[in-house]
This record gives structure tokens, sequence and C-alpha cells, in this order.
């Protein structure tokens, strides 16, 4: 059986956009309705595949000459992993998924974070991601989505860590976010990876998620609600030089 995984070309995006739109029909459709299934395909058109690979990294995986998978990495995130039903649980997945994180690796990523449909929590499990918990994402006024936010440590020496922020709360004292500043967040730690939620602030997907490794905090924010799209990425030597104790 011939397979390999190639890069991405734009003469691929018709040829990619089905594999995903007819895995979420033939996927999801046992599990959402109309509303949510359109929901799902009209984030993964051809222009967003197109703009993910401008941003990021897309691969491709073939098996005997036929388009059988798929997966992004745009910085520290993986996004779009789509393998054809009749191809899965036979480890195209986990070989997609393998080298997207040597990718990253690569590029100097600490970890990697990604939404997981509740479908494919115990996919992600088995590679090494752990579950930070639930996030909601309202499609319209009667549909929404719950997705399990997942990272996973990239760093293979054992760290030291004299911060435990797990249930802890704190405010922010410095951010490249103005609006950001003296707002309250509630941390999840699970070893060395860490979410945070801003409780006062009524958004939707506005979150912290990151990893503490030897008292030095990596941090991806990211907001995006109501036509507003923010993120960045952080590195703070010590809590003290962003937090404020609650």
């Amino acid at each position: 059986m011939g397979k390999k995984i190639v890069a991405f070309k734009e003469e691929y995006t018709n040829l990619l956009y089905e594999l995903i739109r007819s895995t979420i029909r033939k996927i999801y459709s046992s599990e959402y309705n109309e509303e949510v299934l359109n929901y799902f395909l009209s984030y993964n058109t051809p222009d967003n595949i197109l703009n993910d690979f401008k941003e990021g990294y897309t691969a491709l995986y073939f098996l005997d000459n036929k388009l059988a998978g798929s997966g992004c990495l745009v910085e520290r995130n993986i996004r779009r992993l789509f393998v054809l039903p009749e191809y899965q649980r036979i480890g195209v997945g986990t070989e997609i998924m393998k080298h997207l994180e040597q990718k990253a690796i690569t590029n100097n990523q600490k970890f990697l974070e990604l939404y997981s449909m509740t479908l494919s929590v115990d996919f992600y499990r088995k590679t090494g991601y752990t579950d930070l918990g639930i996030c909601n994402y309202g499609i319209d006024i009667t549909n929404s989505a719950n997705y399990i936010r997942m990272a996973k440590n990239l760093i293979t020496e054992k760290s030291n860590n004299t911060y435990h922020l797990d249930n802890k709360k704190f405010v922010i004292k410095k951010s490249i976010f103005p609006f950001l500043i003296g707002e309250e967040v509630l941390f999840i730690q699970k070893n060395e990876l860490i979410r945070a939620f801003f409780p006062g602030r009524k958004k939707y997907n506005e979150e912290l998620i990151g990893l503490l490794i030897n008292d030095v905090l990596f941090l991806d924010y990211c907001f995006v609600n109501d036509g507003q799209y923010y993120k960045g990425q952080f590195q703070y030597n010590m809590i003290e030089n962003i937090f404020l104790n609650d």
C-alpha cells in the first residue's frame, strides 16, 4: 500500500474541500442538525483552506494515490484534521498528527493546542493531548456547538515549577491588549498545561492557553466574537510580571 505525506499546493484546494465536505456529511450528520452542519461547512470553505495554507502549513496524506486525509498547523494551533471515513482507524490520523507535531518542533513551538469535537476526543487523548475543558460556540439563536479545548506539551525535559495555578484567580497588569489590563483571570492547570478564562467578561471564545515550564509561562491569547478577532503570543519569566494576586 503506497502512502505519502506531501505539503499542500493551491491546485489541491478543491480536492481537499471535497474531502472535508464529504467527511463532515458522513461523520457529523448523526450528531448534529442541518444548521450546525452548515456552520461546519461554512468554516471549511476553499477560501479558509487557502488562508490556512498562507498563514501556516497544511499536510496532505495520500494512500494509493488517493487523498485520504489532511491536517493544518497555524503557529501553535492544529486545525482541519480530517480523514475520510473509509480510511479511519488504520493510523492515518495519527501519522498526520506526528507529522504536524514534528513541523511544530522544527519551528521551536513549545506546545500545541486544538479544538476537538466530542466525537474526536478519544483520538486526541491517545495521541497525547490533555483535556482542558469545554467551550461553547453559539452558531445562531437556537444552535450551538461544544468543543473540547485540548493541548500537548512538546518539551520532553522534566519541568520544576514552583507555581501551581489551578483554580486560582489573578488580575492582569500587563498586556499588549489594553482592554485586558485590570481584568480578572481564572486558571485551570493540568501538569504543565494552562488554560485561563475571564469570568468578568461576557465574551465567547476568549481565553489564555499555554504552558508553564520551569516557571516560564508561554501563553496564547485568543478572542473571536461579534466580528472581532484578536490573537497574540506571550512569554513571561515570572508570573508576577503579568499577574497580580486577586
